[in-house]
């Protein structure tokens, strides 16, 4: 990481400013903290600012502009210890990044306990859990 951002930081990356604000919400009641930007250029500014630091990308594939694979690719040149959660409402094989064990996909529209399921697995618990 490039900060003193703890691993349990996600960036959430959406075009869909509802469904992020419903995840980012989701997600902080289970300790996690969360930064939402709409599009990729915004999340690689972030990515590269003194805050930068985050654990997980979570992204979108179809973002307008750069698009959530590309996003992705970029974020981990930034950060190679970076976690990367891909979600999309068509298929995907997240092999095509080459990170093997730090990438995982989520098909859309999928349920919040699935989510948090997902975020667990790439990065673990946050330091203050919610029960679930």
């Amino acid at each position: 990481m490039t900060s003193g951002r703890s691993r349990t930081c996600v960036l959430l990356v959406d075009d869909e400013r509802a469904l992020a604000d419903l995840m980012k919400q989701y997600l902080e009641r289970f300790g996690y903290q969360v930064s939402v930007c709409s599009a990729a250029e915004e999340a690689l500014e972030q990515m590269n600012g003194p805050e930068g630091g985050f654990g997980l990308l979570i992204s979108d594939l179809t973002l307008h502009g750069i698009s959530g694979q590309e996003l992705a690719r970029r974020a981990l040149a930034i950060d190679p210890e970076l976690r990367v959660l891909a979600a999309s409402g068509y298929p995907f094989d997240p092999e095509t990044l080459g990170a093997g064990d730090r990438v995982a996909f989520l098909l859309k529209p999928f349920p919040p306990e699935l989510l948090l399921q997902s975020v667990r697995r790439l990065i673990g618990p946050a330091a203050s859990p919610a029960t679930a």
